[in-house]
């Protein structure tokens, strides 16, 4: 008798204090829930709780699909991703789809999903995708549902060109004082055309004072000063570390180079980079060096550090190119409270048509 007075108070007291909207809910439930355990009776409350919540989220969005020049466009196709979570498990999510086709404008009414995800497709244009979230755990029902307006702008696919990709890491390894570097030098030796190795990227490992190196490459480098020692005028925790890094261009030839865009332009993205610059410059690399800092940086002894992204053109031979770097990588010693390695990722596009400057790619 103790046992079910205590049970029942417990019930009361998350209901009044906990779950005071679904009240209602559970008095049209009372045959039903006084057969149940205190636990579901506890489950079946939040699942009402949820299940009104949900009711009151949505997304009310309307806009335009426009051309770069805003010019509207007709037959975009609409792909429209809904999502919720499941009220019966903790993992699992409910999803709806659906797809339209639009003339330029459109308006999307849904309620009862806290996540939608657009994607805008037509032919001959890059694809643009929003993503929108509703808080449905906001205790203001007015800010649950997701009002936006947008102007969609789609971009025209140039003729692809036929380009050699390639995605690795640039390292430079303390311990064995060694590097590996990207070898570009493929792209101007002579051979057959049909030889589909003339295209090859590839990396090795070189020492780092190592005088024989390939004549176009990419490599991660250190700061150093004029006697040219590693700089090392920052920490991580004890343990001394540069402040910064370079990636160095290596030629023989004074007109292959690098333009960086990440100093002239602010805030580019990787989607950006692959849609809106598409041609490279014919002329101007006059750069072999891009200097880095390393930003903010932990205490442990192996973590990424916050990079931000880094995009450039380059020009090797006859050939154009253009590149990214992406997330550093940092690895300490602890034992010997040294530095092991540090590397970079990056991505390169090479057009293998000589004295072509077009960089479209598929997305």
């Amino acid at each position: 008798m103790h046992n079910k007075t205590t049970a029942r108070l417990f019930l009361f007291l998350m209901i009044q204090i906990l779950l005071p909207h679904a009240v209602i809910y559970c008095q049209a439930k009372n045959d039903l829930l006084d057969d149940l355990d205190v636990k579901q009776k506890i489950n079946l409350l939040l699942q009402a709780a949820e299940k009104k919540r949900l009711a009151s989220s949505g997304f009310d969005i309307r806009g335009v699909v426009t051309d770069v020049n805003g010019i509207p466009l007709n037959g975009v196709e609409l792909r429209i991703e809904l999502s919720r979570p499941n009220l019966q498990t903790i993992v699992n999510s409910e999803n709806k789809n659906k797809t339209i086709t639009i003339n330029s404008e459109f308006h999307i009414q849904e309620k009862g999903w806290t996540d939608i995800n657009l994607s805008f497709m037509k032919n001959g244009y890059y694809s643009e995708t929003r993503s929108f979230n509703s808080d449905h755990l906001q205790r203001d029902l007015s800010k649950r549902d997701v009002k936006e307006k947008l102007q969609v702008i789609m971009t025209p696919k140039g003729p692809v060109a036929d380009l050699s990709r390639f995605t690795d890491y640039l390292k430079y390894d303390f311990k064995n004082n060694s590097k590996i570097i990207c070898n570009l030098s493929k792209f101007q030796e002579k051979k057959d055309s049909s030889d589909k190795k003339k295209y090859e990227i590839e990396m090795f490992t070189t020492n780092s004072d190592a005088k024989e190196k390939k004549h176009q490459y990419l490599e991660l480098d250190i700061k150093r000063d004029i006697n040219k020692n590693i700089i090392l005028d920052s920490k991580y925790g004890n343990i001394p570390c540069p402040s910064s890094f370079v990636i160095r261009f290596c030629s023989d030839s004074p007109n292959d180079g690098i333009i960086l865009i990440s100093d002239k332009e602010s805030n580019i993205t990787q989607d950006d980079f692959k849609k809106k610059y598409t041609i490279a410059p014919e002329e101007g690399y006059s750069e072999k060096e891009i200097y880095i800092d390393l930003g903010q940086r932990g205490s442990d002894g192996h973590y990424p550090c916050e990079l931000q992204e880094t995009f450039f053109y380059f020009k090797i031979g006859n050939h154009y190119g253009k590149a990214f770097l992406g997330n550093i990588l940092i690895t300490n010693d602890l034992d010997k409270k040294e530095l092991s390695h540090i590397r970079i990722k990056f991505m390169v596009y090479i057009n293998k048509v000589e004295n072509d400057r077009n960089l479209t790619s598929f997305l």
